[in-house]
């Protein structure tokens, strides 16, 4: 049996045609869960309608708690094998389950990934929202039935990672024994389950068709414009992921991608937030909305690196570099190419490696020596990061970074060498 979760709140408009997608299923052994999530108008009466009709149809009630607390509540009360999210203002294609189906027997995938297109309510939308007419679009063809992360490697590494939870057909064995809800109280919840799911996965398909069909409507959870929760929503994907990858065992290679999915969602955040202070959101406001102590000090330091310009065009793996040497009677400037690993351990942050709950960044553990600067230390209690600096090292600092400057030293064969590099 396939047990298809659908919440539903205040979607009279639309639920009509996304129950009438699910009763049409070439297969048959469904169960279909809708989640009345204290809907306030005509919602549940229309699914009712349907009940009358189609004994497959389930209503199960609860106070009003957003979509992640809906489908939870569907999830954990489900009945079958697998598990397919469908929103209620969405449809399915008529064949989708009995494929799916097929896909997980025959692979004995844990997850099952596929695709889906988006359309348009309005016309008039494509002018906010047109990025969302080929955001479904892949590069190409991942088919294939991947191990332990191998999926979420492949699809990241091209770019082609879409997070949205609902193309994802779920064993539900899966989700209990991993203890795989979605996090309740945010938006952008997706990326934390998606990601999440497809690293757990000990077997995951990836097949080509498109069966799920998303509406881009006005005031949906995604198109409305409150950029607190956008904000939040990926600060706290950013942390919970953090807090996953610290306790989790990945591979080299599928724990860089993870740290560089955790990156672009961590400056979509931060940009967020500093695009939306200038007209006068308050960091206080942030640091309120955030759920915990941990979460709240890192987003502040994370801000003020921000700001300075630490993570700007982080992706870039050169740098130009100008460097001399400190015998003034031997001193000539140069200029050279390095790559981003020579750039020492401190502010590899292609790899990221914070940790929330410790203020970490790749071992380097963050204090506050006064209101608005933060210093790293190492393991020993060295100043690792200062916040000014006069273009000098003083003794035992290994790279230190002001605005979108940097400078590093190290040792050549003729002496000591300081190299001032400048973002690319």
């Amino acid at each position: 049996m396939v047990s298809v979760i659908i919440p539903v709140y205040n979607v009279e408009r639309y639920i009509s045609d996304c129950i009438s997608t699910v009763i049409d299923q070439t297969y048959g052994n469904i169960e279909i869960l809708c989640v009345d999530d204290g809907s306030e108008d005509r919602s549940v009466s229309i699914v009712k309608e349907f009940q009358k009709i189609d004994k497959r149809i389930k209503i199960l009630h609860k106070e009003n708690g957003g979509l992640s607390s809906a489908r939870n509540y569907g999830m954990k009360r489900a009945s079958g094998k697998y598990i397919m999210l469908l929103d209620s203002d969405d449809y399915v294609e008529q064949d989708a389950v009995s494929k799916l189906v097929v896909c997980a027997e025959r692979s004995g995938a844990d997850v099952v990934h596929f695709n889906a297109r988006a359309f348009y309510e309005r016309e008039e939308l494509l002018e906010s929202f047109g990025h969302y007419k080929t955001f479904y679009n892949r590069k190409k063809s991942y088919a294939g039935v991947y191990q332990s992360g191998e999926l979420f490697y492949t699809l990241n590494f091209y770019n082609d990672f879409k997070p949205s939870a609902w193309i994802n057909f779920l064993r539900i064995g899966f989700i209990k024994e991993k203890n795989l809800f979605f996090y309740d109280g945010i938006i952008h919840e997706d990326n934390l389950f998606s990601t999440k799911a497809l690293l757990l996965a000990k077997t995951a398909e990836y097949i080509d068709d498109v069966f799920y069909l998303r509406r881009i409507r006005e005031d949906s959870i995604v198109t409305r414009d409150d950029m607190l929760e956008h904000i939040t929503g990926y600060f706290t994907c950013v942390a919970e992921l953090t807090r996953f990858k610290n306790k989790t065992e990945l591979t080299d290679e599928v724990s860089k991608e993870l740290n560089r999915y955790i990156l672009m969602l961590l400056l979509r955040s931060l940009d967020y937030y500093i695009k939306k202070s200038s007209d006068g959101l308050e960091l206080s406001e942030v640091k309120a909305a955030l759920k915990t102590p941990e979460d709240r000090e890192l987003f502040e330091l994370l801000t003020m690196l921000r700001e300075a310009g630490t993570f700007a065009k982080f992706d870039s793996r050169q740098y130009m570099v100008k460097y001399h040497q400190d015998d003034k009677s031997t001193a000539s400037d140069k200029s050279t190419t390095v790559t981003y690993g020579t750039l020492t351990k401190i502010m590899s942050l292609s790899e990221l490696g914070f940790d929330g709950e410790n203020r970490t960044f790749a071992g380097w553990r963050a204090y506050r020596e006064y209101d608005d600067a933060w210093f790293l230390r190492d393991s020993e209690g060295n100043k690792a990061f200062k916040q000014l600096i006069d273009g000098n090292l003083p003794e035992g600092y290994d790279f230190v970074l002001y605005k979108d400057q940097g400078t590093i030293k190290t040792t050549a064969p003729w002496g000591e060498v300081h190299f001032y590099a400048q973002w690319r």
